[in-house]
């Protein structure tokens, strides 16, 4: 992911070089002034200015978030935290290092590898809360994802507005302002 100087965000599913010259097979470009998503040139990718965001593996844990590995969930500062799943999937970090997207989970299967990509669910939930307090940024957001069996991969843009996510094979792409959500209840 990157972004053009109009500010669009640019998504690209295949791996780049660091130069970011290797063309891809395809090219999104979401207009987050009109909530547009349309194809675009690998040229117009080439040309963007912004930095290339990786989007592929596990980033590291974030600090002051501590994981707990038993039951895969998330305390902050040592104390009680409350994710709206029960179980987290993945946790990254956003570029200005000021908030964290947790994704999460009520269902459930046995996770091979750290933070889960191979976690089975239908539905995941998406929250972002602040590494200064902790607190919820915006509300719960619901992704909803029937066909496969692995966590979404969170990825942020790089101004932190957009926490970008995509299923397995990429069949679906949800494009999640930080501070926006449904209110979910439970």
């Amino acid at each position: 992911m990157r972004t053009d100087a109009a500010g669009d965000l640019l998504l690209t599913f295949y791996e780049c070089r660091q130069d970011a010259r290797v063309p891809a097979e395809a090219v999104l470009k979401f207009d987050p002034l009109n909530w547009l998503l349309s194809t675009t040139t690998v040229d117009e990718w080439n040309a963007a200015p912004g930095k290339v965001i990786q989007c592929l593996g596990i980033t590291g844990w974030i600090d002051p978030f501590v994981l707990d590995t038993r039951d895969f969930k998330l305390q902050y500062r040592a104390s009680g935290f409350s994710t709206f799943g029960k179980r987290v999937a993945d946790a990254r970090e956003s570029p200005d290092h000021k908030n964290v997207a947790v994704l999460s989970t009520d269902e459930y299967s046995m996770p091979s590898l750290f933070l889960g990509r191979v976690l089975n669910a239908d539905y995941w939930y998406h929250e972002v809360f602040t590494r200064a307090t902790g607190s919820a940024v915006g509300k719960v957001y619901l992704l909803r994802d029937e066909r496969v069996a692995q966590a979404p991969r969170p990825c942020w843009s790089e101004d932190s507005r957009f926490v970008v996510y995509s299923s397995g094979q990429h069949r679906n792409i949800w494009i999640v302002p930080v501070d926006c959500g449904q209110k979910l209840g439970k």
